[in-house]
């Protein structure tokens, strides 16, 4: 389990707040809440990589609450957390139009932000973006193409 979701949990994490190192905390503090979890509780896990998220997103909103700062996200961070593709001017371009993505996303709402980034970087489906932000799949999808509106605003390309 761990193998299978600790880059895509780490990449969410690490486009909340901004850190590689506070980011891998966070990490691995959601892991090991799972683990305990499961220890502890007689419920069946259906879903871990949603769970996985819904701890991750539970464990930032603790962090930022004891920081009492806003979330933002570092640009360069997301060029480090971006898939390697093997070809270096691909590449290079891919990570210079995430850079300008990312100007846009990050002048969203945070509720908008996160959930384009569960949908579009975690590639997650939007029945388990519902669950981790506790709100129904077509609300999650409706949220979700008014921030694509507004990204789409913001660059010009309406």
């Amino acid at each position: 389990m761990y193998d299978r979701h600790v880059d895509s949990i780490y990449r969410f994490i690490l486009l909340k707040v901004s850190n590689k190192d506070l980011a891998w905390d966070i990490t691995q503090e959601c892991f090991l809440k799972i683990w305990q979890y499961q220890k502890d509780s007689e419920s069946e896990i259906k879903n871990y990589r949603a769970f996985l998220f819904s701890i991750a997103r539970n464990l930032i909103i603790d962090h930022w609450r004891r920081k009492d700062k806003t979330a933002t996200v570092d640009l360069e961070e997301v060029a480090f957390a971006l898939k390697d593709s093997g070809n270096l001017h691909e590449e290079t371009s891919t990570k210079h139009e995430a850079l300008e993505l990312m100007e846009f996303i990050n002048q969203l709402p945070e509720h908008q932000k996160e959930i384009l980034l569960l949908r579009y970087i975690e590639d997650l489906p939007f029945s388990e973006i519902a669950k981790i932000i506790g709100k129904s799949a077509v609300s999650a999808r409706v949220e979700a193409h008014r921030a694509i509106k507004k990204v789409k605003k913001l660059s010009g390309n309406e």
